[in-house]
């Protein structure tokens, strides 16, 4: 595995899951990497690794974060699920409940949103839970679950597993962009092919602004464009470019 230059990543991530000899450990795992790969606040990128376990379903039973600046590692005794970052705070969803670290502090506490993924004008936020999928929230002015509206706006459609759901800059600042795939019969083939597609949805006015017969890859580390595959060709799109 390459190493990550320090100029790009200040905090490396990593679930630490127990081995049969009730150790933990660590290891680059492709099946964790995907859904876990998180934004840092002064750096483009972390990437968490973890074990492949000897059993299944793997699960987690604390978090790491490694510190380039100076080389140090800190644990959290948080079985977390999803992490995700918001300004310097570490965000860590176990299912139940979303808990916050202050890094400079290391406290540990609630947090004041559900999920660890938090929209540009932080009035709403999400997170992906394995088997449970996509689960939306809003935050303000009043707390509520809008994952039941989300999932009307796709009509059917299943979501795209990797890369994840995520928030893009545009339509002031509660955009989720998500890939999608539809299982459509053609009349000249004998079973039904699958058809990608990549939407904005502006999760306040449960809308989608564009829908594009693409494939999701990624978003920009930056968050304010998609990253589509057509075909051979990759694009950057955003919420507001047509249809």
């Amino acid at each position: 595995m390459t190493p990550l230059p320090f100029t790009m990543c200040r905090w490396l991530l990593l679930l630490i899951q127990p081995d049969s000899s009730g150790s933990a450990s660590a290891m680059p795992a492709p099946h964790v990497g995907p859904r876990m790969v998180t934004r840092l606040p002064w750096c483009s990128c972390a990437v968490p690794l973890g074990r492949t376990p000897e059993y299944y379903p793997e699960v987690a039973d604390s978090v790491l974060v490694w510190d380039a600046f100076p080389q140090s590692t800190r644990t959290f005794p948080v079985a977390a699920r999803e992490v995700g970052w918001t300004g310097s705070e570490l965000l860590m969803d176990t299912g139940d409940a979303t808990l916050r670290v202050e890094m400079r502090s290391g406290e540990v506490r609630g947090a004041w949103a559900r999920g660890t993924q938090i929209s540009q004008d932080n009035r709403y936020s999400a997170v992906v839970l394995g088997r449970e999928g996509l689960r939306v929230w809003r935050s303000h002015p009043t707390k509520s679950e809008l994952t039941d509206e989300v999932m009307q706006t796709l009509k059917g459609a299943s979501i795209q597993e990797v890369p994840r759901p995520f928030w893009v800059e545009g339509g002031a600042g509660h955009v989720l962009c998500l890939g999608v795939r539809l299982a459509v019969k053609a009349a000249e083939l004998p079973s039904k092919v699958l058809i990608w597609r990549t939407l904005f949805i502006d999760v306040e006015r449960m809308k989608v602004v564009r829908s594009l017969d693409a494939r999701l890859v990624a978003p920009t580390v930056s968050h304010r464009k998609a990253v589509v595959r057509r075909g051979e060709a990759f694009e950057f799109v955003t919420p507001g470019e047509g249809k």
